[in-house]
């Protein structure tokens, strides 16, 4: 019986498996660009709109909205047909987009007038109207969850502080003229890129106080953190250029790192063209970058900021997101009508990559033998043909790459596969069954068909 290990041994080896897309913004060319980072090719470039300025994903990566600040608009995107299926009209200067955790609301951030529009993800609906710092520059707007999605820290040149449940505002933090924005994954620390002040503020997200500052000059403009929560990255795209005594943004190339240990500047990054929006993959291996005037990404690892590759991402990319990766397990196969039972099969837990994969098989046979199947794939078997004991109408309904014995207590029986964190395992399918021997029959449950997710 091969281990747990083994199965996904044999999945690298039988499959190239797809990771997420990178999604670019273009403003100057009211358009989308979906970039495929295995193969380093953009796959399609899709118009949404004038003036695209930001992008936030749905949590079932079923779509993505797009904020069209010249359009007085939000594009909302399929990302399965890579098509433009409608949009929401919101008034002047939409900047900024969000989603809550849960998917049901969409934030969108109106710089200039200082307001936060409330929709409901399924009406389009606006629900709700926040006013909010306003914004002076134009164009400066995000929205930032925390990972478990209780708050939202809104930017528009400030930063209100929104309870995501009651939809008020509890806090409002000072860290100068906000142009971005990053968490850390563990939820205890946010930061914020003071655009016009060259500096990076951190805040406790419990307490709100400000726990650090940065100093890394100029005129900085985006922030990410790597999954270990252990460095920032910030791009500086331009310098005050001072001429007789008048302050204009001159082009700078230069990418910062931060060590969020110690609060200092760990490396400077000189880069081909002034960098735009920079942004983590989902498997948390790569940071990649926006080169505007180059039309490309500059790909680096996300914990030694050594750069790995520089290849097209669209006309003029700026802002830039990662597709999430999101977990399902889904009920499939018709209930095996056997003597007992019938037996079910339900997840207790998402497969998610690093973590267990948990399914409950319930209504099996006192005393009967469980067996465990998992495979990369589904099958239409009848057990009659597997065993003379097979119940007709009964169906191996997963392909026996694995095979594990179950203990049965009290007619129930858990089935645990361990995933192991792996960006290639995005998307892998995973079916399995329950199958039970008893005295007389051979049956078996319905079946759960798993897509792995990473978070």
């Amino acid at each position: 019986m091969p281990p747990a290990r083994s199965l996904v041994a044999l999945a690298l080896s039988s499959a190239l498996l797809a990771q997420t897309h990178l999604y670019s913004t273009n403003t100057g060319s009211g358009s989308v660009t979906v970039t495929d980072p295995r193969t380093r090719t953009v796959l399609a470039t899709i118009p949404v709109g004038a003036s695209p300025v930001d992008l936030a994903f749905h949590p079932d990566a079923t779509r993505a909205y797009v904020a069209n600040f010249r359009a007085r608009n939000v594009a909302v995107l399929d990302t399965g047909t890579r098509q433009v299926t409608g949009t929401i009209t919101v008034g002047d200067y939409p900047a900024g987009v969000g989603v809550t955790r849960d998917g049901r609301k969409l934030y969108v951030v109106l710089d200039y007038i200082g307001r936060l529009l409330i929709v409901d993800t399924t009406t389009s609906a606006v629900t709700n109207t926040i006013t909010i710092p306003r914004s002076v520059s134009g164009g400066v707007g995000a929205v930032l969850f925390t990972p478990d999605g209780t708050r939202a820290y809104v930017i528009a040149g400030g930063v209100s502080v929104l309870d995501v449940a009651t939809e008020q505002i509890v806090a409002s933090l000072s860290a100068g003229m906000v142009a971005s924005g990053a968490i850390t994954p563990d939820g205890q620390r946010v930061y914020f890129v003071d655009g016009w002040g060259g500096a990076v503020y951190g805040f406790d997200t419990q307490t709100h106080a400000l726990a650090s500052t940065t100093v890394v000059r100029d005129l900085p403009s985006s922030i990410a953190i790597n999954a270990t929560g252990t460095k920032a990255f910030v791009t500086i795209p331009a310098y005050l250029a001072m001429s007789n005594g008048v302050g204009a943004p001159a082009p700078l190339r230069v990418l910062k790192v931060i060590d969020l240990t110690t609060h200092t500047i760990a490396a400077t990054l000189t880069t081909a063209q002034p960098p735009s929006g920079v942004a983590l993959s989902v498997d948390g291996a790569r940071m990649c970058v926006a080169l505007p005037a180059a039309g490309q990404v500059l790909e680096l690892d996300a914990e030694t900021a050594a750069v790995v590759a520089q290849y097209p991402a669209g006309s003029a990319p700026s802002t830039l997101a990662f597709k999430p990766a999101p977990a399902r397990a889904e009920a499939y196969g018709a209930p095996c009508l056997a003597s007992t039972g019938p037996v079910s099969l339900v997840a207790g837990s998402l497969p998610w990559s690093g973590s267990s994969y948990d399914a409950t098989a319930a209504g099996l046979a006192a005393g009967a033998l469980a067996i465990g199947v998992v495979g990369f794939g589904s099958s239409a078997v009848p057990l009659a043909a597997l065993h003379p004991a097979g119940v007709p109408g009964c169906v191996l309904l997963a392909q026996p790459d694995l095979i594990v014995p179950l203990a049965n207590s009290a007619g129930s029986a858990l089935l645990a596969v361990p995933l192991p964190r792996n960006g290639d395992l995005i998307g892998l399918q995973l079916f399995t069954q329950v199958l039970q021997f008893t005295a007389s029959e051979f049956s078996g449950s319905t079946g759960l068909r798993g897509t792995l997710g990473m978070r």
